[in-house]
């Protein structure tokens, strides 16, 4: 159906995708004609799903020379679904050359897309090249720091929560931190974790409650408060108390709504 002429019918089978594709795939003939199909679509909208398929397919050993080239591939969207997929499903060396050198594409989806297939919401398996890469890509000024740092929240390198809340208190302290995205995000990740100590937690709400109290993005305010009672439940309610009477209505109602989750659970601790 890959094969017919008929997009719809192209279409359908890219939505469905293959059960056990990976083993499907294994087969170098089979992996041949997949890479034969992906070659010749032009529909748009379907080369990404064909190159999330290639990525299946084991080519360090079926088709090196082939892999080394998809970063030139005249597809940035070939290209996006190659970044963000390859890596996951095959964590070695030989993908993460291939992921590197789309980290310096000239289109930013396949930047972001590259970086964050170092953890892929924590599928990625961690080696010690992929840790590296990530600490180098999540510490450094360059445009994909924000997915960095949201690809460390979720990874399984040791220390990646120590470095994230470093970098955020780092920014923080050089009021630079406009060039992150939801920074309640990256945090929370950090207080939800039962096995992350309790001082690296409480360092998260002092970075909180200072941040909630500057700048006019009411949302971004908002997002804040939740981490006072995640991070530190026995100092949340003095936390949130200047925050009832805020200017900001939204904020107001939030904090008030906050206030009461963190009486539940303390009463919920005393029991």
């Amino acid at each position: 159906m890959l094969e017919d002429s008929d997009v719809r019918s192209r279409a359908l089978v890219i939505e469905r995708g293959f059960t056990a594709g990976k083993g499907f795939f294994s087969d170098k003939k089979r992996a041949a004609r997949l890479m034969a199909v992906a070659d010749k679509e032009r529909e748009g909208s379907l080369i990404r799903g064909l190159g999330k398929f290639v990525a299946i397919i084991d080519g360090e050993k079926l088709f090196p020379a082939e892999f080394k080239a998809f970063p030139k591939h005249p597809s940035s969207d070939f290209r996006r679904a190659i970044a963000e997929y390859l890596l996951p499903k095959h964590p070695s060396a030989f993908s993460l050359d291939i992921v590197k050198a789309m980290m310096g594409d000239a289109d930013t989806s396949v930047r972001h897309a590259a970086v964050g297939s170092l953890s892929s919401s924590g599928r990625t398996r961690p080696t010690p090249a992929i840790c590296d890469t990530l600490k180098a890509q999540a510490t450094g000024d360059g445009d994909s720091v924000d997915e960095a740092l949201d690809a460390a929240t979720s990874s399984k390198c040791a220390g990646m929560h120590e470095l994230v809340v470093s970098e955020i208190e780092k920014r923080a302290a050089a009021d630079k931190l406009g060039a992150l995205g939801n920074i309640s995000y990256k945090l929370s990740s950090v207080c939800y974790r039962s096995e992350n100590p309790e001082a690296l937690k409480k360092r998260v709400f002092d970075l909180a409650v200072k941040q909630a109290g500057k700048g006019d993005d009411s949302w971004r305010r908002r997002s804040l408060l939740d981490l006072f009672r995640s991070c530190d439940l026995a100092r949340a309610t003095d936390a949130l108390k200047p925050y009832l009477t805020d200017k900001d209505k939204d904020v107001a109602e939030e904090a008030k709504s906050e206030t009461a989750r963190v009486d539940e659970e303390l009463k919920r601790a005393r029991q």
